[in-house]
């Protein structure tokens, strides 16, 4: 039988009712306790500096956290919709979810593990993204700027990028 630890709250009626939580639990389809321990889980399960950052874009936005958190997510599903009706499937790989292997089990990568290795996959899309920009301006002749330049440089010398494109090969008269 498990075993129980008590919690008494005192709510702010100004803030939140009892009415509102069992109003938004019958609408989860869960009773008042279920939607609590759910609540708690959710913000004991957070990591530090993922709570920091949605704090922080709360106080700058004077907007409350779970504003916050749940468009960045809306965010996320509606670029997902937007995907399926473009292409007829989302390319989305949910590498969101990544699970590594340990000798206790698969264990889902979250924190400041999970931030890291999505920052570095967005930093190689970026500067994929800022090289192509750069090159169709340097094809144009333009003027790159400094952090353009140093992006072609960067990949040009990791791929020994050289343009054997000649345009004029293909032009007929």
């Amino acid at each position: 039988m498990p075993e129980y630890d008590g919690l008494s709250v005192r709510l702010n009626k100004e803030l939140l009712t009892l009415e509102q939580i069992d109003e938004q639990a019958q609408k989860l389809d869960m009773n008042r306790s279920k939607f609590v321990i759910l609540a708690l889980q959710m913000l004991v399960n957070f990591d530090v500096d993922f709570w920091k950052k949605i704090e922080s874009y709360s106080k700058g936005l004077n907007i409350p956290e779970w504003a916050v958190i749940q468009n960045m997510i809306t965010d996320r599903f509606a670029k997902e919709e937007a995907q399926r009706t473009v292409f007829g499937k989302s390319n989305s790989k949910l590498d969101d979810f990544m699970f590594f292997n340990t000798p206790n089990g698969p264990v889902l990568l979250t924190g400041s593990e999970f931030a890291r290795i999505k920052y570095d996959n967005y930093v190689k899309e970026f500067e994929a993204k800022l090289f192509q920009r750069a090159s169709v301006k340097q094809k144009a002749g333009k003027q790159l700027t400094d952090r353009e330049q140093k992006i072609v440089e960067k990949f040009e010398s990791i791929v020994g990028f050289e343009d054997e494109y000649d345009e004029d090969k293909y032009v007929t008269a």
